[in-house]
Parts: structure tokens; sequence; C-alpha cells
């Protein structure tokens, strides 16, 4: 069993909490939707999920200016990011799963430090196919 490092971790009725839509996956599984989301959607549904840039919340998506795409998730003892982003002709997609909420840790800033120190370096071939 993960030991979590937040205090308030055991506290929350997690079986209560089964149609409060949380999902149970590895990052590698976060990021293999978000690699495919807009290929498992009709052109329609992913039109209205992407947005335009002047809207910045999208049927569950928060959207920049830019057209990145990220979906936060927390509960106590848990946290979660899945960031979509366009970068010139490429979709880079990352996620990342911690066992604490504590605000003193930005996994978002976190990530975005480590996609800046490798940007370039990207795979070539496609990696991530809805098959595992």
């Amino acid at each position: 069993e993960v030991e979590y490092i937040d205090d308030h971790s055991y506290t929350m009725p997690v079986a209560r909490m089964d149609s409060h839509g949380g999902w149970m996956c590895s990052a590698m599984d976060l990021v293999r939707f978000g690699v495919n989301v807009d290929n498992v959607m009709s052109a329609s549904s992913w039109g209205a999920t992407y947005g335009t840039s002047s809207d910045s919340y999208t049927l569950g998506w928060s959207r920049n200016k830019d057209g990145t795409l990220w979906h936060t998730g927390s509960l106590p003892g848990t946290s979660s990011i899945l960031v979509r982003t366009v970068q010139g002709d490429d979709v880079i997609v990352w996620a990342a799963i911690a066992n604490t909420r504590d605000a003193r840790i930005n996994v978002d800033g976190m990530m975005w430090e480590v996609f800046n120190a490798i940007k370039g370096a990207w795979p070539t071939e496609y990696v991530y196919s809805l098959e595992k």
C-alpha cells in the first residue's frame, strides 16, 4: 500500500467517492489518454472540448491562450495533473501523480521545468498508441 505523506490523507471516506469521477490509472495511462483524446472523440466533441483561444475552461479542461489544455485533480493525500500542449507541429502530453496534496509542492511548475530542460529531445515516432 502507498504511504501518504499528507497529514489528512486518511480522513477522506474514499469508498463514498465512487461516483465522484475518480479514475484509477497510472501516469502512463493518463499520457496515453491525453495523446489519443482527439482520436477517441468525434470531431464535434473534440472541437467543443478544445474550445477557442478566448475559452479558459472547456468541458473539464483548463485552456490558456496558446492552446495548452490541462486537468488537475486532488483529494487528501493525492494530486495529479495531465497536460496536452502544442509546440510547433508537435502535440506534447505529460502527466504527474503525487502521493501528497501539499501546497508547497508545485507539481505543475516542476513538470514545466522538466519540459523546458528537455525541449527538442522528443521521440520522433508515435510512442503512446491506445494499445498497450
